[in-house]
């Protein structure tokens, strides 16, 4: 049970309004999954599990009251395929699935009814989500790892109000793919070096389910890159590292905050970053 004591509001509920509402959150979670081997080097497998997130009580400050109101639970109901092989005598390793979540009453912030000043946590009443994804590990000479990924999303919520029916899930982007490469060698007796590079795509993908165009966040690629001297015993490790260093720019949050103003809000990602670290393990 929940029962919240109240809060400030401007709006309908004097200086200090009240909402004496409970709410009772019941639920039952679990997986099941079968795996089948045919031989040594590969798995097939399939799962369906059931998770749920409890309903509650926003509790930010408040302009309405109705921003008081319970939002109810989220019910998700998962059903995933896939396929885990050892390859090239144990020097690759390759793995794909396949999966769609089914959500109920998913819980999703939007923005309040009078000035949409505040944002407050909702249900709408589907969103499906199908998705495909991919990996695959290489190790083609000593000290030398590549490691590639790739996956994809079809995503689409139902809401019966119209509000948001049809729309994307926020941060969902249709196609993302990822990418790293490292070589590590022996510079002399108990120390060895490494170089390292890796990059992430996302394609573009909406912040917030209302599907605002202007917080749609623009494809972009992150490029980080790694150098570092260590102790082969793993006892310290010197390392001079960027991230981002393309300077690539895109929004990472976004918020249709202001309604009544025609406003929106827009957090943009870190920029380029470089840096010394020392790890010392006693």
């Amino acid at each position: 049970d929940l029962d919240p004591l109240g809060g400030f509001s401007l709006f309908g509920g004097g200086i200090l309004g009240q909402n004496n509402d409970s709410i009772d959150s019941n639920n039952v979670s679990g997986k099941l999954g079968v795996e089948y081997r045919p031989n040594d080097a590969s798995m097939w497998y399939a799962s369906y599990s059931r998770g749920f997130k409890s309903g509650g009580f926003f509790g930010q400050v408040a302009f309405q009251d109705e921003e008081y109101f319970p939002f109810d639970e989220e019910i998700l109901d998962a059903y995933e395929i896939g396929l885990k092989a050892t390859l090239w005598d144990g020097r690759a390793q390759f793995n794909a699935a396949a999966f769609y979540y089914d959500y109920q009453d998913i819980q999703v912030l939007v923005p309040t009814e009078i000035l949409g000043t505040v944002l407050k946590l909702d249900n709408v009443d589907e969103a499906d989500i199908y998705g495909l994804e991919a990996d695959i590990w290489l190790r083609p000479a000593q000290g030398l790892d590549i490691k590639l990924g790739v996956g994809t999303l079809d995503t689409e919520i139902s809401d019966s109000t119209g509000t948001y029916d049809g729309n994307k899930m926020a941060n969902a982007p249709e196609l993302t793919a990822t990418g790293l490469i490292r070589y590590q060698w022996s510079v002399s007796k108990g120390l060895s070096a490494s170089v390292q590079a890796d990059a992430k795509y996302a394609s573009e993908m909406f912040k917030e389910v209302g599907n605002i165009s202007l917080l749609e966040s623009d494809a972009y690629t992150l490029v980080d890159a790694r150098v570092a001297l260590a102790d082969e015993g793993g006892k310290w490790e010197l390392a001079i590292w960027g991230k981002n260093i393309t300077e690539e720019d895109y929004v990472t949050q976004g918020f249709d905050q202001i309604d009544f103003f025609g406003n929106v809000v827009i957090l943009w990602n870190t920029p380029a970053t470089y840096g010394v670290s020392l790890n010392y393990n006693f």
